[in-house]
């Protein structure tokens, strides 16, 4: 399909329908053409046809499939095809879908994960009602995290807490990578509302 994003650019009408970017971009890892397609193929018969692209790499090919949903910059991995209708219908909704998150794109890595925890333990699924507040957001050493965000609902602060270790296991980088490598793991210390 071929798309004028020059005239998209000059629109004043900001786009709110949601928009799936599903990384297809076999040069960079070939598990990315391999599972991505099949789910760019299977979210082109579920969406409107300009709802779906296939994209290039984004990080996280080691996660394939991989895509990216937009206006809200999140992030999904180790998509299956049963998870499609899940995904589609929290996307619709402004809702995070929780189990195969990988983060909010905007956010670096400690934040995606508080994010995610933060969520996961008050099941909080409206994506507009965690704001992060990022002048309360430190690295305490380079192990150890803080996170703060302001529940909007309710204006509510909380602090999410984590530890970051080497895993004990490894895992492959990719599939071109046969090497298998140590990776970062998040663990949750605790969560505690300030206010």
């Amino acid at each position: 399909m071929l798309f004028d994003w020059f005239s998209l650019t000059q629109s004043t009408t900001p786009h709110t329908e949601p928009l799936y970017l599903v990384c297809t971009n076999g040069k960079r890892d070939k598990c990315c053409a391999k599972f991505g397609l099949p789910i760019y193929e299977n979210l082109a018969s579920q969406v409107p046809p300009n709802q779906v692209w296939e994209c290039s790499h984004f990080g996280g090919h080691r996660l394939a499939p991989t895509l990216i949903t937009l206006p809200n910059n999140l992030c999904y991995g180790n998509l299956s095809l049963p998870d499609l209708p899940h995904l589609i219908n929290a996307t619709e909704q402004q809702q995070v879908w929780l189990p195969k998150l990988r983060g909010r794109c905007a956010y670096n890595t400690a934040q995606q994960a508080a994010d995610y925890f933060l969520r996961q333990q008050l099941q909080i699924t409206e994506f507009a009602d965690l704001q992060l507040l990022p002048h309360k957001s430190d690295a305490v050493n380079k192990h150890l995290y803080q996170t703060t965000f302001l529940h909007l609902p309710t204006q509510q602060t909380f602090v999410v807490q984590q530890q970051v270790v080497k895993s004990d296991y490894a895992v492959y980088g990719s599939c071109n990578k046969p090497e298998k490598k140590h990776i970062d793991v998040h663990h949750l210390l605790n969560i505690t509302k300030i206010s």
